[in-house]
């Protein structure tokens, strides 16, 4: 993921807003392994915008691993 920039992590609640659901949602579905996201430390997620995207474009059913693998 070199090469990002801030503009290119989303936070949990940028991401409910493009999902249309609760923080807390964002938060389950990454816990679940349902929508792939990034560690920093210990409690700080972070998402890729692009994988987010593309993760939206399979209507949020393609494997988390392999939405990853396609950006």
């Amino acid at each position: 993921m070199s090469g990002m920039t801030d503009r290119d992590l989303l936070v949990a609640k940028e991401v409910a807003l493009l999902l249309r659901v609760d923080v807390q949602r964002v938060y389950e579905l990454a816990r679940t392994g349902q929508i792939p996201f990034i560690l920093l430390g210990q409690r700080q997620y972070r998402w890729s915008r692009k994988i987010v995207e593309r993760w939206l474009d399979t209507g949020g059913s393609q494997n988390t691993a392999e939405v990853a693998n396609d950006v």
